[in-house]
């Protein structure tokens, strides 16, 4: 269970991929509605699915879903656990 904020660890991407723009375009994005949803959540346990940021955001599922599967997320999305967090 991955802990709140989120953020993608982009060198995992890298390795895999040739198109380093595109996923320097959408991880931003998909990091910031993921980290909107848990932070607009009364639960302290939070349940994101892929399919829902892919189509939120605007975006391949494919590639939203291999982002995600890269924060500890599983075959659906991922389970954030949201802790106490205080912005600087």
């Amino acid at each position: 269970m991955k802990t709140y904020p989120i953020s993608i660890p982009m060198h995992r991407l890298w390795a895999a991929r040739k198109n380093i723009a595109e996923l320097s375009r959408i991880a931003p994005l998909v990091e910031t509605y993921i980290n909107a949803m848990v932070e607009r959540s009364d639960d302290t346990c939070v349940v994101i699915h892929s399919r829902t940021v892919a189509k939120a955001i605007g975006e391949d599922s494919a590639l939203v879903h291999e982002m995600i599967m890269q924060i500890d997320g599983g075959h659906n999305g991922l389970t954030v656990q949201k802790t106490t967090y205080h912005k600087m």
